[in-house]
């Protein structure tokens, strides 16, 4: 937005001029008046709001400025070493900067240690480019432009298979015999979407899971193709659903 201008006033009227005239310069003058209000307001608007743009890039800048001068002289994070309150150290895992929040000493790298040690960031807006990993980190409302991929992990079969999230949201599973899998690393609020290929119609117990099945009743896989199922735990309970079969 521009710098917005006050229009000038009309001339003011001469008390020599002529009474008509006199008179057409003064309605002049008042008509503009109520115009040059509105445009005042507007002025001051726009200063507001130019002011409070500066006092926000200088807290940004006064908080990036902070973390770099805190950072300059940050050593290596040691394990088991006592560290005072407010120390900075460097992350061996991210790289990162981070500041002890109460004095004392662990074994456990400041990244995955939110409770003795905090990340040190400046304030703004943070842009990331290229390839980038982000490690134990919460997002609050994000907001994300594009599709979000990930990779399809294929489960390796055998006697004792453990359906793991951290694995991926998508999974695939080929049978090569009839398996009792277990779900001992699901957290609730995780889901995992399986793909099963039955080969010559193995099935698959979920007596050890303990699921709770949609419908009530466990799902009998395809003889031939993949069935698809749903697992997803709430509290302590794992919930499924089947959604069908494709060849």
């Amino acid at each position: 937005m521009s710098y917005p201008m006050i229009t000038p006033l009309p001339d003011a009227p001469s008390r020599s001029a002529a009474p008509s005239v006199f008179s057409d310069s003064i309605d002049a003058l008042l008509a503009a008046l109520p115009g040059m209000v509105l445009e005042m307001n507007a002025q001051a608007a726009y200063l507001d709001g130019l002011a409070a743009a500066v006092t926000l890039n200088a807290a940004t800048a006064a908080s990036a400025a902070a973390t770099s001068a805190s950072s300059a002289n940050a050593q290596r994070w040691v394990s088991g070493t006592t560290y005072a309150i407010d120390i900075v150290t460097i992350s061996p895992i991210t790289s990162l900067s981070y500041r002890r929040k109460v004095a004392g000493g662990g074994t456990t790298d400041p990244s995955a240690d939110t409770t003795n040690w905090a990340p040190l960031t400046a304030g703004g807006d943070v842009t990331l480019s290229g390839s980038q990993t982000l490690a134990n980190k919460t997002l609050t409302d994000p907001t994300i432009t594009g599709a979000i991929k990930e990779d399809i992990f294929a489960i390796v079969d055998g006697a004792s298979v453990d359906i793991d999230p951290s694995n991926g949201s998508i999974q695939t599973w080929t049978l090569g015999a009839n398996r009792t899998p277990t779900a001992s690393s699901f957290q609730a609020g995780e889901s995992v979407m399986l793909m099963i290929a039955d080969g010559t119609a193995y099935a698959v117990t979920w007596s050890t899971i303990g699921v709770v099945w949609v419908g009530g009743t466990a799902p009998t896989l395809p003889t031939s193709g993949s069935g698809i199922i749903t697992l997803w735990k709430v509290g302590s309970t794992v919930y499924g659903s089947y959604g069908g079969a494709v060849a």
